[in-house]
């Protein structure tokens, strides 16, 4: 029982991540009425930085990935390919959106790091 607490902890901790940091970077409302799923995005977020086989993306227009390290890279990707996946990823093309940032948030939300979030 204690680990199915930890592990919604976790999900919970890291989409809280996401949505502060789409909030943040002022992504959130281009995604809202898209029904874009933030708890899904934690989901494959958590796995691909434990490391599980996530499927790669279709929008690469959407992150600069070079000279990334590599788990950094693979949530990255992850990140994208759930959004494509999600049908959000074509919006936060036209924002000034960064992948590679909010994957970094969420890397240290899974890790369990606090992260401090500044207003935009």
């Amino acid at each position: 029982m204690a680990d199915l607490t930890a592990e919604t902890a976790r999900l919970m901790k890291v989409t809280d991540a996401i949505v502060t940091g789409l909030a943040r970077q002022g992504a959130a409302e281009a995604v809202v009425d898209l029904d874009f799923n933030p708890l899904e995005l934690a989901r494959v977020v958590i796995r691909a930085a434990d490391g599980d086989v996530v499927p790669g993306s279709k929008a690469a227009d959407l992150m600069h990935l070079a000279d990334a390290p590599a788990r950094l890279m693979k949530v990255a990707e992850a990140i994208v390919g759930e959004m494509n996946r999600q049908g959000v990823a074509d919006t936060l093309e036209d924002q000034d959106f960064s992948v590679m940032e909010l994957a970094r948030v969420a890397i240290r939300a899974a890790d369990g790091d606090v992260v401090p979030f500044r207003r935009p």
